[in-house]
C-alpha cells in the first residue's frame, strides 16, 4: 500500500459550556485525545479557543473509509442519546481526514447519517489526493 494512503475517522467534540473531563463524565467514556481552552495546538504558536473531546475509530490509518465508519459507529451507538442530551452545550462533527493518489468513493451508510442527524453533528471530509 503506497505511503499516502491514510485515513483519519474521529468524532470530535467542542465545547465552551463544558470541559473535556465534563464531557467524558457525562457519557461515560475517556477521550482518545482532549484539550482545554488556552492549550498549545501541537507546535504552533496558536491555542485551542474551547474545549475539545476526541473519539477515534482506533483503526490503523492503512484501513478503508468503510472499516473506519464502522468502527467508530459501533463506539458512537452506544453513546447517541447522551451526545443527543449534550447538543445544546456542545458542537459535534464526524471528521474524516483521507489521503489518496487517487479520488476515492465516498459513500456513507444511512445508519451513520441516521446517527448523526440525530445528535446534531456535522460531517466533514477533508480529502488530499496526489503524491
Amino acid at each position: 500500500m503506497a505511503a499516502d494512503h491514510r485515513c483519519f475517522v474521529w468524532l470530535e467534540i467542542r465545547s465552551l459550556a463544558m470541559t473535556a473531563s465534563e464531557i467524558g463524565l457525562a457519557l461515560g467514556v475517556g477521550a482518545d485525545r482532549s484539550w482545554s481552552v488556552g492549550d498549545k495546538r501541537g507546535s504552533s504558536i496558536r491555542v485551542y479557543r474551547d474545549n475539545g473531546f476526541v473519539i477515534e475509530s482506533g483503526l490503523p490509518l492503512v484501513e478503508e473509509l468503510d472499516d473506519h465508519v464502522g468502527s467508530l459507529l459501533r463506539r458512537l451507538v452506544p453513546l447517541a442519546a447522551c451526545l443527543k442530551g449534550l447538543a445544546d452545550q456542545v458542537t459535534i462533527g464526524f471528521r474524516c481526514a483521507l489521503y489518496r493518489e487517487r479520488v476515492p468513493a465516498l459513500n456513507f451508510p444511512p445508519d451513520l447519517l441516521g446517527l448523526l442527524g440525530g445528535i446534531g453533528a456535522s460531517l466533514d471530509v477533508d480529502l488530499y489526493v496526489g503524491g
